[in-house]
């Protein structure tokens, strides 16, 4: 897809200043219409702002967990339409490593994670392809404290992943901010960079090293249902980029189960893949 190739680095700006924005007119009252009384089923506990977490690119537990949270959870997202080569070795530049083979198959991805002590989280993730085992990740999450009268939230994630068939590493960091601006609407950000190293890494796709972004929108339709859109956005230091939407729809089903699903598409230089997703989430 061509477009993504003339689709700059600053592009990450805008969109960013925006959130930074509407942040900021929490202070003056001017777009936070209502007072707000946080929590409610569709949010679960703690304190600040509680706000949806992302279909695909979630977090360690939502932003300000309190010490003994636990949650389950499994993500599955299956290719709508096949895109696999003859030898079935393309490089899997929407996939989870470029490095990896890309199977066409779904990619699915059991969890764990836990609140040691208020805000701050460990998770640990099995990525699959297929029946394939692609890779081992290990995530924290810190939550900062709040601003803007609780009505702002942010924090820092880190994640480890070791990927088994290219011997390779990626590393990970963002810091991710979040707002709500009143009963019904809210957002969440994430900005950080992601890079990996090891044998060959070089040779797919030249540098590794990429800035990533995350934005989300989200409204709130009852106590026990959310819509939201999920965007995500990677771009190397080498100019290539790679974009996800995903449209989604959060439902609570009782007040440990909830499920998560959304249809949407990837796009890069050289591929557009139509997928859907789904996450299934257990916590206490």
């Amino acid at each position: 897809m061509e477009i993504m190739r003339r689709i700059p680095p600053l592009l990450l700006l805008a969109p960013t200043l925006a959130f930074v924005l509407a942040a900021g007119s929490l202070r003056g009252g001017d777009f936070y219409l209502d007072a707000v009384e946080f929590g409610g089923p569709v949010h679960g506990p703690g304190e600040g702002p509680h706000v949806p977490e992302p279909l695909v690119f979630d977090l360690v537990r939502p932003l300000g967990a309190k010490k003994g949270e636990l949650e389950i959870n499994n993500l599955a997202i299956q290719p709508l339409t096949r895109r696999l080569t003859g030898s079935g070795r393309a490089p899997d530049e929407l996939g989870r490593s470029p490095l990896s083979t890309d199977r066409g198959l779904m990619e699915w991805a059991p969890e764990i994670e836990f609140a040691l002590w208020d805000g701050f989280a460990l998770e640990f993730e099995l990525p699959f392809e297929g029946p394939e085992l692609e890779a081992l990740k290990f995530a924290a999450q810190w939550t900062m404290g709040t601003a803007f009268e609780n009505r702002y939230i942010h924090g820092f994630q880190g994640i480890a992943e070791h990927f088994l068939e290219s011997s390779s590493t990626g590393w990970t960091g963002v810091y991710i901010g979040a707002a709500r601006f009143n009963e019904h609407w809210s957002m969440l950000g994430m900005w950080g960079f992601t890079q990996e190293t090891g044998p060959g890494v070089g040779g797919i796709g030249g540098d590794r090293t990429q800035l990533i972004q995350n934005l989300n929108l989200f409204y709130d339709l009852s106590d026990s249902v959310v819509l939201g859109l999920e965007t995500n956005y990677a771009v190397s230091l080498a100019g290539d980029s790679v974009l996800l939407v995903m449209p989604q729809i959060h439902y609570e089903m009782t007040p440990n189960w909830s499920v998560q699903f959304g249809v949407g598409a990837g796009f890069s230089a050289s591929d557009t893949l139509p997928q859907a997703a789904i996450r299934v989430i257990w916590s206490n």
